[in-house]
């Protein structure tokens, strides 16, 4: 089957094998076009492991037989890259917009290698990508409960890991240090402010906060000045968690059923309208102790199934 995610995992490693294998002869622009291949049939490998149909364009009924195991076909539609890591960002815990982009970013320059004259990988530090790199093929092998060390090799994945903790390590300090200049700067504004004017403070930082309030953001307590700020995020869950009926005002107006609909949304920014703070990533929002979900609600009208006419 073209979506099993077991076959798609053992191509992906026979490309890593080749990504390092060209790095250690000092090829460093194959290794990166190999890289990037094992890339995105790993990311492919995770969306098949969770349900083979993620892979398919869902315009195309024949892939959809495929997909499902019903049909065999060689005549069938994926969808592009771009497509692959959206939803991986959609679904993968960890893989956050930052991560999309990054991808988003490897992926052209793969794209400027296959089909054109240019060679967009050469000249290209690999020090200045491989920390992000290693992060995502990390997230990704996880998100299938499979170790690093049976995609790349026990001693390949022990010096990625080493990498991408060295990168947390060095993440986490800087976070700290902006968390503290934003602290040290608010304070210094307000060196003996009066218990009223920080109430105002706060007031003002809470009303900012909810006038941006939409279906993807909540207000969370900022860790450098204790004001209220806007956290960002991407859907992950929806569902229904009440129907009301409202009654009519008058009997000249109809009364109406309406749903609360609740969304879970994973944490991926955070920015604070008193101070300044910012974080931009799920990585920036935990290392600061900041929830990782939140939980918004909307209310609609509820739909009924038209009539069948059947009568």
């Amino acid at each position: 089957m073209p979506f099993s995610s077991d076959r798609l995992w053992a191509k992906a490693k026979v490309y890593f094998e080749r990504a390092i294998s060209s790095r250690d002869e000092g090829e460093f622009a194959l290794f990166q076009l190999w890289a990037a291949l094992a890339l995105e049939l790993l990311a492919k490998s995770t969306l098949a492991n969770r349900n083979p149909v993620l892979l398919v364009d869902p315009r195309d009924t024949e892939s959809l037989y495929v997909a499902c195991g019903q049909t065999k076909s060689t005549a069938v539609k994926t969808i592009p890259a771009h497509t692959v890591f959206e939803r991986c960002r959609r679904l993968v815990s960890g893989f956050d917009d930052r991560d999309k982009n990054f991808c988003g970013e490897i992926f052209e320059r793969r794209n400027g290698e296959l089909h054109s004259a240019l060679s967009p990988f050469e000249g290209v530090d690999i020090r200045s990508w491989q920390s992000r790199f290693w992060r995502i093929v990390k997230l990704l092998a996880e998100d299938q409960k499979k170790d690093l060390g049976a995609l790349l090799g026990r001693k390949e994945a022990k010096e990625a890991r080493e990498m991408v903790s060295g990168a947390a390590r060095a993440l986490e300090v800087a976070i700290r240090a902006r968390i503290d200049r934003k602290r040290s700067s608010f304070i210094s504004r307000n060196p003996s402010a009066p218990p009223r004017l920080l109430e105002q403070l706060r007031t003002h930082a809470r009303i900012t906060t909810q006038a941006r309030l939409d279906d993807s953001s909540s207000s969370g307590t900022c860790p450098s000045c204790g004001c209220d700020g806007l956290l960002t995020g991407s859907a992950i869950e929806e569902h229904e968690a009440e129907a009301r009926y409202e009654e009519p005002p008058d009997q000249h107006t109809p009364g109406g059923t309406f749903v609360v609909i609740e969304t879970v949304c994973e944490t991926e920014g955070f920015e604070c309208f008193v101070c300044g703070l910012r974080l931009d990533s799920a990585e920036e929002i935990e290392i600061a102790g900041l929830p990782a979900e939140f939980v918004t609600t909307r209310e609609k009208d509820y739909e009924y199934e038209e009539e069948y006419g059947n009568d």
